[in-house]
């Protein structure tokens, strides 16, 4: 019904500050490797990650309302998985929807996101060994959070991440032996945003930037926090660049790059979602803005990769060049011309919301949520010869926007 929605809205998006597409013809190779099957091992959503063998561990969310609670999986380059954990929803947790980050102890720590149907959970955090001990490290009740986010490791060596659910969101800390703390308690009142859902990334001097889906007043945040919890709203989005910001930030050599999954332009002239590069003191460049019902795909819910040839790469939900409407994978070079690199046809999988992995050959692989076989989602290789080409009507000149900041401390 939305896909059908989509097809029958038309926009003219004449005066709009737009980066063309163009698609990659030559050097462009995508194989399906695995469909995942249905039941618990169905709709892989969070990033992969690799171990020292090359292999890949990712999580499955399974079926929230069919009692099918999620998996954890290894598979090797070649396709070949094996599932290390499936969640019952118990004390276990379950719906894992974030993947997992593999910490310097050589661990993978990871969430459930928890109340997805069925059964009330509001969420856990869990370690994963190399020879598959899962253990549960904190179990939210609430009060503390509901609804965490993926994981990462900060230069302190804790583990920091966010919640989306009950109140407004929280920032939690914690060890790798499970010692959490909520840092940060979001409030919809003020400027701060609100809804937290994606990755934090670490910036100069231990600092914490990340994102909020939603702001009084606006279309989402990005911010800065300090490992004690101190917040500073660096940028809130004005649906003109950009409305609805469901991941995190990229690090790049020289700003913080990301996506919105929504807005961009005017409400007269709308498209879905933007690619947008930020500095650590909120000076917001859009890049690109995603036109509906084009080929270039539209709504991108993945964090974008920097690549080992400096361009980001990264997939859309919707659109694409092919009729099923399946989502598309894109690539930014650093000058903001923006190429569509592969359009998805359902077979070989559909609406990815998972981001991409590079091994050190240049290789790319991920994740779809839907399509395959089963329509459970898939694991493929990317694999790309030539340059990606494109053009751009003017690539990164809008405008910087100067930032206001609002600093936000915590309770005492």
């Amino acid at each position: 019904m939305r896909a059908a929605f989509f097809r029958l809205l038309t926009f003219a998006l004449t005066g709009i500050l737009l980066s063309a597409f163009a698609p990659v013809v030559r050097g462009v190779s995508l194989t399906t490797l695995y469909s995942f099957p249905g039941g618990d091992s169905q709709q892989p959503m969070g990033e992969l990650v690799a171990d020292d063998a090359g292999n890949f561990y990712g999580t499955t969310r399974g079926h929230p309302y069919q009692a099918k609670h999620g998996t954890i999986f290894k598979i090797t380059p070649d396709g070949q998985i094996t599932t290390i954990h499936t969640f019952t929803g118990g004390a276990d947790g379950k719906n894992p929807t974030a993947g997992l980050v593999r910490g310097r102890d050589g661990n993978f720590y990871g969430t459930a996101y928890g109340d997805m149907g069925g059964q009330p959970s509001y969420g856990s955090i869990f370690r994963l060994t190399p020879k598959g001990e899962f253990t549960t490290l904190h179990t939210f009740n609430g009060g503390d959070g509901w609804g965490p986010g993926p994981l990462m490791q900060a230069s302190d060596g804790n583990l920091y991440g966010t919640t989306a659910i009950k109140a407004d969101g929280t920032l939690f800390r914690v060890t790798p032996s499970g010692q959490f703390t909520n840092i940060h308690t979001f409030k919809k009142s003020g400027e701060e945003g609100t809804k937290p859902r994606g990755v934090l990334v670490e910036g100069e001097n231990g600092i914490l930037y990340g994102t909020t889906e939603f702001v009084r007043g606006g279309y989402g945040t990005v911010f800065r926090v300090t490992p004690t919890g101190v917040l500073t709203t660096l940028h809130i989005f004005n649906y003109a660049d950009g409305s609805t910001l469901k991941v995190g930030l990229t690090k790049g050599p020289d700003a913080f790059y990301g996506t919105t999954s929504d807005g961009g332009g005017t409400p007269q002239h709308r498209v879905k979602g933007t690619v947008f590069r930020i500095t650590a003191s909120g000076e917001l460049k859009t890049l690109h803005l995603f036109q509906p019902n084009t080929r270039d795909g539209f709504e991108p819910e993945a964090r974008l990769l920097r690549a080992n040839d400096g361009s980001f790469y990264g997939t859309t939900m919707w659109g694409g060049a092919e009729s099923e409407n399946s989502g598309a994978i894109f690539r930014v070079a650093p000058d903001g011309t923006c190429s569509v690199v592969y359009s998805f046809h359902g077979r070989d999988g559909s609406h990815p919301c998972s981001g991409l992995i590079q091994t050190p050959e240049g290789a790319f692989y991920g994740l779809t949520t839907q399509g395959g076989t089963a329509n459970a989602g898939t694991f493929y290789k990317l694999t790309i010869s030539d340059s990606a080409t494109g053009t751009s009507a003017a690539p990164d000149t809008t405008p910087a926007t100067q930032p206001t900041p609002v600093v936000t401390k915590p309770p005492p």
